[in-house]
């Protein structure tokens, strides 16, 4: 496998992820949610990235290399991360706005969502698994469609 599916592999994740998760958002909240891009929701956009790079190595350069074994460890600590690390971080967030919007009544607009769920985080990981699969065989069934018509 050619190398530029592994720097596409995260480029794709991140657009892919992002404007999903602006879609769902979107749907959700009955209205274009920009408000809503950044940090938390379904699905995992870090996740997704992350996933969708070591599974794009895995296939290319085989499950037991070295470096697919960087790129899992990666991905495991940034799932880990998203889950419990943002989840602390979205509490501390939600006691500060709690504690300034007693001063300040424009501090009930912070984003306090931040952290994952372990549904999104395994979105995000399914996502990636679909776009590694996509960039590392199903272009070619895609060009190949595309050239018969």
């Amino acid at each position: 496998m050619q190398t530029p599916y592994y720097i596409l592999a995260p480029i794709v994740g991140y657009f892919v992820a992002g404007g999903l998760k602006f879609f769902l958002n979107s749907l959700t909240y009955r209205k274009l949610a920009f408000k809503n891009i950044g940090m938390g929701g379904m699905p995992s956009t870090h996740n997704c990235i992350c996933s969708s790079t070591f599974f794009t190595i895995g296939i290319g350069e085989g499950f037991s290399s070295p470096v697919t074994a960087v790129a899992f460890t990666v991905s495991i600590i940034v799932a880990i991360d998203s889950m419990d690390l943002r989840q602390k971080i979205e509490a501390h967030a939600l006691l500060i706005a709690s504690e300034l919007g007693k001063v300040n009544k424009q501090a009930k607009n912070l984003r306090t969502s931040i952290g994952h769920k372990p549904k999104e985080v395994l979105a995000g990981w399914l996502l990636g698994v679909i776009i590694a699969l996509f960039l590392t065989e199903g272009q070619f069934l895609l060009f190949q469609v595309l050239l018969s018509t």
